[in-house]
């Protein structure tokens, strides 16, 4: 068998670990919303861009359209997200509701809570760094 055993931490694993803790942490903040961080950043730019078609919003979050599809569902069942494209129209055309917009106010507040206790809680100026840092990995893929 040749399989190391690599004392090196592993990156990806580790940004995955942190990027767990940080959603952890945002969806605890917004619960009295009723929304999870996902919800609350697809309603956040829905908002910014509707009315939006399924495709550009997925571009706009990078994001595959059958995981936007998926994810928008059950805003659409809460009443938070309306379907405004006609009878069979392929692409759908969004925005967001009356309630939606309710919502997304309560959970902007919460989230503007959220990241004010982390800019306290890291500092300012690391997440500056880190921020920067990881715009920096947005590179092509080696192929």
């Amino acid at each position: 068998m040749s399989i190391k055993r690599n004392t090196e931490k592993c990156y990806c694993i580790t940004f995955r670990k942190a990027a767990r803790k940080l959603t952890a942490y945002y969806d605890r903040m917004l619960l009295s919303s009723g929304v999870t961080t996902a919800q609350y950043s697809l309603l956040i730019n829905l908002f910014r861009s509707a009315p939006c078609s399924v495709t550009a919003l997925a571009k706009i979050m990078k994001l595959e359209r059958t995981t936007l599809i998926r994810n928008i569902k059950p805003l659409i069942e809460t009443g938070l997200i309306q379907d405004l494209s006609k009878e069979r129209e392929r692409d759908r055309q969004l925005t967001v509701t009356e309630a939606g917009l309710t919502t997304l106010e309560a959970a902007q507040k919460l989230w503007e809570k959220a990241q004010a206790g982390l800019k306290k809680h890291v500092g300012e100026k690391k997440l500056e760094k880190l921020m920067n840092t990881i715009a920096d990995l947005d590179y092509p893929a080696q192929g």
